[in-house]
């Protein structure tokens, strides 16, 4: 037969006043050690209630980090992310900061007040960056209403690092709170949490108010002595936050506190001689009290399991003397368990083998007192066979011999956050689009294997490949076939290294990576210094195989430098010197691949100092232009001149051939030519005004290729020089060479049919040197070939260039166009020329190019007849030979 609840409770109290009657004697001497062991409990709660406040606060600050870390940092991106953050549970307002303290984007709710503080407190966000779990800041009641907590996460992007501001109500810690006050005995205190200032932050009484000081008085003073102990008749404990000035703060009457120890003073006398009448009356009492505490404690662990949720963390409290393990049912859903583990060995099982040992020496040096809590991030295995990143927090609890007794803590799921990270890495690391190393990884290998690399005979060599003419193939088709062609040549780039092409010892293997655009690299480790010549060749083949790419053929050639390790390279002058390598071989033509020699980079440096010196002469107007005349071989008249640029006098003498491929490459060949074409035609208008020349005189200007590929610029360049000057354009030559129009030959016919219409004439220059396209010529929109100077010097002695100088005028002719010799130095020439109906001629033969200065008095001289006189009678077999 069963006992009923109440005769139970009779039979045991019954007993224990019989059992208390015949040991009341000894009572006394227990008592002092009973009100001892109820202190060090209250103690042991204002630790454990600081553990849980901290645990559930930092995963607050720290939820929406892992909304796609990685993503703060576009301005739409971030906007998007507090839009939708901020409603959320206890969430009041979200903002993200960057390292300095800027507001990047806030939630539409954040009140001024709050990006105010956040604008003039730069401690505060320098506290966070300083890598702290959480950073409160002070209690703010943002325009009257309601208060709220600022807590500060930091956190790390592609664009920097970044501080993640959420406002946190407190009322998330009000039940919090009263679920402290439940556990303690004889309740009927107060609970807070207070900040550095004493000022209340969340409070377990009604009357308590947000932002008020504490309304007991000498607490605040019994605080500062020590954090546990009396004050008045009431007892304390206080525990600390850890990295932040905030305590949590419980308080009780000591009366109540120490009442199952004063009252058996009292009480125990009596029982001794009412055992019997009192027992039914005790047991009772007891079921009564029994009830009324069970109805409050689920109340209050309600209370608690609303906050606990709200927090979204799981809730874990081992008993390090019984092993008892306390999981939380968040904590089960987080990792998926149907059941929960009773020991601590259930959960040491599921941690990832990889971060075991890890693990256990982290709780290992907190339990032998290494900081106040608990702090690590590790795998766990989830229900579903995967792993889970989670971050574990907790605390230990100690006796009063300073032994911990029980850990209690949170713990969060963290995998978003850490996928984020390895998405960050990885984009920090690897070209998004062909998935080759980028350049950071790239220069990590390639210092490691210099590091690695001891025997002289087995070397790095770094390759650097860039396309030619990669643009082209963007423009004329799109920017999608031109990622896909970069796409296709990383895997035919790898697919060429062969795993005998490296032999590694300690250092990184062979390595294929895209530095930008179409530029790769390609690194080889513990190689002789005949490999990187024969993987360079064996590229060069690969290049020669179509790409097949949006249902085209498409062809590339590319060029490529290479250096080799020497003791002491470091990762930046290799690349320094294969990048110099590959730009000395794609100015010797394409396809083609060089090994870095000193004597390049002493070139380099030359380029260099030409170029900070040609920018400061082209932004202060220095540069010199002189002019060439062009001479009518038939009449001997002046017909022209050629504005040619010329080196500053006051500077080292550089000559155009080294000048003006510099001005190319750098792009200042546009302000170059800009000037130039300023100088010249203003300087004609000044010769016309003055009577010097004749109205008819023409001036040439030269036009590179890269001026052409932007035509709107130029033809707004020939516009504002003719404006200015007041030049009429019929006067005007532009001279483009002929390698340029063979390169972009639609470009360039569309921009000179647009100078055609503005009156603008055009020459070919150096004919015969680029090998143009006869269909091309019939559509040339311009009036003149200029006949280069390496046919016109040998024609008087070789038969072949004579041949070729009478097909070139001959060719000219039927087109419609009329021909200028180049380079004349000899009377025989001039006389060949007019022999084969050469109109125009220019050289040292007539005038060498003269400052603007001396040519009033080349003009002054110039004798027409004299010219004319000029081979008039020339051996019979100088005009053919």
């Amino acid at each position: 037969m069963t006992a009923s609840p109440l005769t139970v409770l009779v039979a045991a109290g019954t007993l224990l006043l019989a059992l208390l009657a015949g040991f009341g004697v000894s009572l006394a001497g227990f008592q002092g050690d009973a009100r001892s062991d109820v202190e060090q409990r209250f103690a042991e709660r204002a630790q454990l209630s600081a553990a849980f406040t901290q645990a559930l606060f930092a995963s607050s600050s720290s939820a929406a980090q892992e909304a796609n870390a990685n993503r703060f940092g576009a301005a739409r991106v971030r906007r998007e992310i507090v839009s939708a953050w901020a409603p959320r549970q206890h969430y009041s307002n979200v903002a993200v900061l960057d390292d300095r303290g800027a507001i990047l984007a806030s939630s539409a709710n954040t009140p001024r007040s709050v990006t105010r503080v956040l604008r003039t407190r730069p401690d505060y966000v320098r506290r966070a960056l300083a890598g702290q779990a959480f950073v409160p800041s002070d209690v703010l009641r943002p325009g009257g209403g309601p208060p709220v907590i600022q807590a500060a996460q930091p956190f790390r992007t592609p664009h920097g690092r970044r501080v993640l501001v959420s406002g946190v109500r407190p009322q998330l810690l009000h039940a919090l709170l009263g679920r402290y006050l439940s556990q303690v005995p004889n309740p009927g205190g107060r609970a807070y949490v207070l900040d550095g200032n004493g000022v209340v932050v969340a409070g377990s009484a009604r009357r308590t108010r947000t932002g008020q000081a504490v309304d007991e008085p000498g607490l605040i003073t019994a605080l500062g002595r020590d954090p546990e102990g009396t004050y008045g008749e009431s007892h304390y404990a206080a525990s600390s936050l850890e990295g932040t000035t905030w305590r949590v703060v419980l308080t009780v009457p000591t009366s109540r506190l120490f009442a199952s120890v004063e009252g058996a003073r009292t009480w125990l006398p009596w029982t001794i001689f009412a055992a019997f009448a009192a027992a039914a009356g005790l047991a009772l009492l007891l079921l009564w009290r029994g009830l009324r505490g069970a109805a409050k404690l689920r109340q209050s662990q309600e209370r608690y399991a609303l906050a606990v949720r709200g927090a979204n963390d799981g809730i874990w409290d081992h008993d390090l003397v019984t092993d008892r393990l306390y999981l939380s049912s968040r904590w089960k859903e987080i990792l998926g368990l149907a059941a929960e583990p009773t020991s601590s060995d259930g959960w040491w099982s599921r941690v990832h083998p990889d971060d075991l040992d890890h693990l256990h020496a982290a709780v290992q040096a907190h339990l032998a007192g290494d900081g106040r809590t608990l702090e690590h991030e590790h795998r766990i295995l989830h229900g579903d066979g995967t792993y889970r990143w989670t971050l574990v927090r907790g605390v230990a609890i100690r006796d009063r011999h300073g032994r911990p007794t029980r850990m209690a803590g949170s713990m969060s799921d963290i995998t978003a956050r850490k996928l984020a990270e390895e998405r960050l890495r990885r984009d920090a690391l690897y070209d998004a689009l062909t998935g080759l190393a980028n350049r950071n990884l790239f220069l990590q290998r390639l210092t490691e294997s210099l590091a690695a690399r001891q025997d002289p005979d087995r070397r790095c060599a770094v390759l650097f490949l860039d396309l030619d003419r990669f643009k082209l193939i963007n423009d004329s088709f799109s920017h999608t076939v031109g990622d896909e062609l970069l796409v296709e040549l990383g895997r035919r780039l790898t697919a060429v290294l062969r795993p005998e092409d490296t032999v590694s010892r300690g250092g990184a293997e062979h390595m294929v990576a895209r530095l930008g655009g179409d530029e790769f690299t390609i690194l080889l480790d513990g190689v002789g210094p005949e490999v990187p010549l024969e993987i360079a060749q064996r590229i060069m083949r690969a290049l020669e195989q179509p790409f097949h790419v949006d249902d085209r053929r498409v062809f590339v050639s590319g060029s490529i430098g290479i250096v080799l390790s020497n003791r002491g390279s470091t990762p930046a002058e290799m690349m320094r010197n294969a990048d110099l390598a590959m730009y000395e071989a794609k100015r010797g033509g394409e396809s083609r691949a060089l090994l870095y020699s000193e004597d390049m980079h002493a070139r380099a440096t030359a380029r260099l100092e030409v170029e900070i010196a040609l920018r400061s002469a082209i932004d202060e107007r220095r540069l010199r232009v002189f002019y060439q005349p062009i001479v009518d071989l038939g009449t001997g008249r002046l017909s022209g001149f050629e504005a040619l640029a010329r080196w500053p006098q006051d500077l080292p003498a550089v000559t155009p051939d080294q000048f003006i491929p510099v001005a190319e490459e750098t792009g200042l060949i546009n302000p170059l030519g800009r000037l130039v074409l300023e100088t010249a035609c203003a300087q004609l208008s000044s010769w016309r005004e003055d009577g010097l020349v004749d109205p008819a005189v023409t001036m040439s200007v030269n036009v590179a290729g890269c001026q052409l590929s932007d035509p709107d610029r130029l033809i707004g360049d020939v516009t504002a020089a003719m404006a200015q000057s007041g030049l009429p354009p019929e006067v005007l030559r532009l001279e483009i060479t002929e390698g340029t129009i063979i390169s972009e030959p639609e470009r360039v016919r569309a921009t000179l049919d647009e100078l055609a219409r503005l009156g603008v004439h055009a020459h070919i220059d150096d004919f015969g040197t680029g090998y143009s396209s006869l269909t091309f010529l019939q559509y040339f929109a311009g009036d003149t070939l200029k006949i280069d100077r390496s046919f016109i010097s040998a024609m008087h002695e070789q038969q072949a260039d004579f041949e070729i100088v009478r097909a070139m005028i001959s060719m000219a002719h039927n087109l419609g166009l009329s021909t200028v010799a180049e380079g004349i130095e000899d009377p025989v020439q001039v006389a060949q020329l007019r022999t084969l109906g050469c109109e125009y001629g220019q050289g040292f033969l007539f005038a060498k190019p003269l400052a603007a200065e001396h040519v009033a008095a080349l003009v002054s001289a110039w004798d027409s007849d004299a010219i004319v006189r000029l081979g008039a009678a020339p051996p019979a077999d100088a005009i053919a030979l």
